[in-house]
């Protein structure tokens, strides 16, 4: 089967697998190639294949949908962490956590200064 993860950014992941597991909306499901076509809503989890080598990869996936049809299992999600090993996931999701919440407080203290110039703006209108 060929496995492709994609997020709004590009692509995270293509390559050909033995198998895939992931958990959906109706709990966790194994994939292989000669399984029937399925979609199936993610739920934020780690999602695991077996490489054709017989390494793994485990992505982390805030979610997302996982289509399966004939030969190709397509993910789509908008973040996710691909790793080697599963002990390497939380450092991974730590790092791209705490640049996110910084982006955040940026966000919100460009949104605070809009919003003071805004306010000034107006009180210089009305008086």
């Amino acid at each position: 089967m060929i496995l492709s993860v994609l997020m709004p950014q590009g692509q995270l992941f293509r390559g050909r697998v033995q198998k895939v597991v992931a958990r959906g909306a109706g709990g966790s499901r194994g994939f292989l190639p000669h399984h029937i076509d399925f979609v199936t809503v993610l739920a934020p989890s780690i999602l695991s294949a077996v490489l054709e080598d017989g390494s793994e990869r485990f992505f982390a996936v805030n979610g997302g949908v996982l289509v399966k049809k004939g030969d190709q299992v397509m993910v789509t999600t908008r973040h996710g962490i691909v790793a080697d090993r599963l002990e390497a996931l939380p450092d991974r999701l730590e790092t791209v956590f705490a640049a996110e919440e910084e982006q955040e407080r940026h966000i919100r203290r460009v949104l605070f200064q809009l919003e003071s110039h805004l306010v000034k703006e107006l009180l210089e209108w009305v008086t």
